[in-house]
């Protein structure tokens, strides 16, 4: 999909997204809030993002205090988060984000915070010939564990359909066209 088309299907109001990169240098979309940081010291660049009127947020390799921040602009004015973290399994990137939390004051219970984020889902990426590419899509159970919707073995194997995903009815909400047997159908052929 196009940046605009992207946009009109998700809700996104481009000129409010802020992208912050931490040692990343993807291509931004046009009108989006660029900010650069140094690995781990991500903090300054989310708040500066959030300061600035930033109503979504994506935040590339983003790990301890800039967690924290994230979070604490998600409470007040941030709609949607969107992060990658580099982690080898969904689980492990959920451990990364608690340790955020837990570095930014939110409390120590690590389950409670596993079940306080809430995400809508988690896409692993591996390497493959052309690049990274999906080999785990999951989703955050409100348990706080991480069920797997989609897996791989590898970035050119077939997929193996293990459940549709819950976030589909909010996709449906917004618009956006979404048939699950799709994903039935990727393990399939």
């Amino acid at each position: 999909l196009g940046q605009r088309a992207l946009g009109h299907h998700f809700e996104l109001d481009l000129p409010r997204l802020g992208l912050v990169r931490a040692g990343a240098s993807s291509r931004a979309p046009a009108g989006a809030l660029v900010f650069d940081s140094e690995p781990g010291l991500s903090a300054a660049a989310v708040r500066l993002a959030i300061d600035a009127g930033a109503s979504r947020l994506l935040l590339q390799d983003v790990s301890g205090a800039g967690l924290a921040s994230a979070w604490a602009g998600r409470e007040r004015s941030v709609d949607q988060l969107v992060l990658t973290v580099a982690a080898a399994s969904p689980s492990a990137a959920l451990e990364r984000c608690v340790d955020g939390l837990v570095l930014g004051g939110y409390g120590r219970d690590r389950s409670s915070l596993r079940r306080s984020l809430g995400f809508d889902a988690v896409l692993v990426l591996a390497p493959g010939p052309r690049g990274d590419t999906p080999v785990t899509l999951a989703q955050l159970e409100p348990s706080g564990d991480v069920e797997a919707l989609l897996t791989r073995d590898q970035s050119d194997a077939p997929w193996e359909h293990r459940r549709d995903p819950a976030f589909v009815a909010e996709m449906a909400r917004r618009g956006v066209p979404f048939d699950a047997a799709r994903l039935r159908a990727l393990a399939e052929g």
